[in-house]
Parts: C-alpha cells; sequence; structure tokens
C-alpha cells in the first residue's frame, strides 16, 4: 500500500529518510481533520517555517512518534475529540508542554513554541 508506494518514491527520486530542520509537523484523524489542517498549513505557510505534513490518519500517539522521529520542534494535531470541542492540539516536543486552542490561535501558538 501507502508504504511500498512511498518506498518506491523515495528509490526514484532520492528523497531523504528524514526531513531536515522541521519546525512544524501536522497531522490528524479523519477528513473534517485533514481540512482544518489544510487550512492552518496555508496560514502557516505564510511563516518562516518549515513545515512537513503527514498524510496519513492517525491516533495522536503514533502521529506524535513520527513527528519526533523527523525532528519535528512542534507538532500540531487534530483529532475526533478536537473536532468535537473546537480545538487543536499544540505540543512543544521540546519541552513536551502541550495545549489545547482554537483553530484561530495556533498560529501564535506556534510562533510562542518556537520563539
Amino acid at each position: 500500500g501507502d508504504v511500498v508506494v512511498e518506498e518506491l518514491y523515495k528509490y526514484k527520486f532520492g528523497i531523504p529518510e528524514q526531513a531536515e530542520d522541521v519546525d512544524v509537523a501536522l497531522g490528524g484523524f479523519g477528513d473534517q481533520a485533514h481540512a482544518t489542517l489544510l487550512k492552518l498549513v496555508a496560514g502557516l505557510d505564510e511563516t518562516i517555517y518549515t513545515l512537513d505534513y503527514d498524510f496519513k490518519s492517525s491516533a495522536p500517539g503514533k502521529f506524535l512518534g513520527r513527528a519526533d522521529k523527523r525532528g519535528a520542534k512542534v507538532a500540531v494535531y487534530i483529532g475526533e475529540n478536537e473536532l468535537n470541542q473546537g480545538v487543536v492540539m499544540v505540543k512543544n516536543l521540546t519541552n513536551k508542554e502541550q495545549v489545547f486552542v482554537p483553530v484561530s490561535d495556533v498560529v501564535s501558538t506556534v510562533r510562542q513554541f518556537l520563539g
């Protein structure tokens, strides 16, 4: 499935195993979460930060593990619970501080975490 395609793509185009200097990793669970995340990507794309968007829908633990493995400094995650509560999880992967903020506050929270 997805893993085979990813490996073939890496082989053909020489894409490294891990993105370097990733500032913000974004991910979520479900179509509605990913629609919201794409809006956040557009907002964060106007910043100086390097973004890594995880297209795989996954539980928070798996996503955070992948984000940490990629070397991200901050993780932004939306799951079903977050959607129902109208918030987004933003986690500083350096000091492990985690907050839940409205979508409108994500960019400012990321900026605060990255200094």
